[in-house]
């Protein structure tokens, strides 16, 4: 019997015990969630704060949307005036091709006239057009023409032995003083 007493002895205080850390971690956990707990006027804040936070992010990513949206429209607008560019200047391209075909086959054929001995007087620094200008220049004045040896009337034959000068009177006169 004693034992039994013991035993239900042993029993109340494991009980008790066991109450008494219940009720303690009872109180601990409310502590803890006394502890957790945040007052409404914080948690107001932060969550205004957050609202506030979102809706610029929204703003933004749709200003983001709007400009990306603006530039594809201005890029299909440079692309239209691009391509209407490119249709008026294809042409000019062709006409500037063809002239630049007729004007070198100007500066050859002006080349061509001008004789060996003064080719090399041709600046070689300057362009095409610049050496058309030179060469005209240079044939206007006279350049390129070819000196011949003028005739002063006797074609190369000795002189007459024959005086063209007719003796008269005085110039033997005057022949004679001399």
């Amino acid at each position: 019997m004693s034992e039994e007493i013991k035993d239900t002895n042993t029993e109340e205080v494991t009980n008790t015990e066991s109450t008494s850390a219940n009720s303690s971690t009872e109180d601990v956990k409310n502590d803890q969630q006394a502890d957790k707990t945040i007052p409404y006027s914080r948690f107001k804040e932060v969550n205004d704060n957050y609202k506030s936070l979102k809706d610029k992010l929204e703003e933004i990513e749709n200003q983001k949307a709007t400009d990306d949206l603006e530039a594809k429209k201005k890029a299909g607008e440079y692309k239209e005036l691009y391509d209407s560019l490119q249709d008026e200047h294809e042409p000019l391209k062709n006409q500037v091709s063809e002239y630049k075909q007729f004007f070198s086959d100007l500066l050859e054929s002006k080349l061509a006239t001008v004789p060996d001995d003064f080719k090399e007087l041709i600046p070689e620094n300057l362009s095409d057009t610049a050496k058309l200008k030179w060469i005209e220049n240079a044939s206007s004045k006279g350049l390129f023409n070819k000196v011949t040896a003028e005739s002063f009337g006797n074609k190369g034959a000795n002189p007459s032995t024959e005086s063209p000068v007719k003796q008269t009177a005085y110039i033997k006169g005057l022949s004679r003083k001399f």
